[in-house]
């Protein structure tokens, strides 16, 4: 699982799980599936305009000295089919532009994202623009179109990131908007279980449901990819909490610190 960390204007560091190379193909898939039902539909709905075009056409026309149409039917023809082909135009920007047209409208996602729980963002958190959208686009022709797909899962599979080239040029990645791994109050209560136990911190029921999981998701993350940012991520969370609590001192080891506040926070809650 890869992930990525983006530091927010506020210095706060937030990790996201970026989509796997499997996530990101069942949404193509499906935006492919998609894709090509349109494109039956606009060119059913294309040949039908045609044909009734070409059942308006005039019959019999003759031109003056000026080059003037004789049959007056046939300058109303010439509108109709020149409107005919501006409405045709419009029935295929879908097909060219599904995919720029559907991440911009619908923030970053398309139907094949939406159903897979994925979606695109900046590499800095930030919502792409317009320009972006259309970059990441514009590079499906070299990604997929013209390499069959190889070539975007080269680039995807051997980056840190998994991004193809419309990535990198946009600067853009996909995440999954929901994590793969979900945590409750039961995983929590695996984390320590004893009879008679005496809570150390017990001011910690102000805390919430949700900042205890908060805590929880902090600890297993450190222990899955430790690295200096996640251990920071620690000592800010365990200094936060000693400033809520009103403690004196923070203790020198943090992570036991925090797995103390956990288990105080089951025994006094579930009693």
């Amino acid at each position: 699982m890869k992930t990525i960390d983006i530091v927010t204007s506020n210095n706060v560091t937030i990790q996201y799980e970026l989509a796997s190379i499997g996530k990101r193909f069942a949404g193509l898939l499906l935006d492919l599936v998609i894709w090509w039902a349109y494109f039956l539909f606009a060119s059913y709905l294309s040949t039908i305009i045609f044909s009734g075009v070409m059942s308006m056409a005039p019959e019999n026309v003759t031109w003056d000295y000026w080059g003037n149409a004789s049959n007056t039917s046939y300058g109303l023809y010439l509108f109709v089919a020149v409107l005919a082909l501006v409405l045709v135009a419009i029935i295929y920007l879908p097909v060219f532009f599904y995919k720029f047209l559907s991440e911009y409208f619908f923030s970053g996602r398309t139907v094949g994202k939406m159903a897979s729980g994925t979606r695109v963002i900046k590499v800095n958190g930030e919502v792409p623009s317009i320009t972006d959208y259309f970059l990441r686009s514009s590079f499906m022709l070299i990604d997929f179109w013209v390499s069959i797909g190889s070539f975007g899962f080269l680039t995807a599979s051997s980056s840190d990131r998994n991004q193809r080239i419309g990535d990198m040029v946009a600067g853009t990645v996909i995440i999954r908007i929901k994590s793969s791994i979900n945590y409750t109050m039961n995983d929590i209560l695996s984390i320590k279980t004893a009879e008679n136990y005496t809570p150390v911190y017990p001011s910690v029921t102000q805390f919430t449901e949700e900042d205890m999981l908060l805590v929880k998701n902090a600890l297993e993350r450190v222990a899955q990819f430790p690295n200096t940012r996640h251990n920071n991520l620690i000592i800010e969370i365990a200094k936060k909490c000693q400033q809520i609590l009103l403690i004196e001192q923070l203790p020198e080891n943090k992570h036991s610190f925090l797995k103390t506040l956990l288990q105080d926070y089951i025994v006094l809650t579930r009693s």
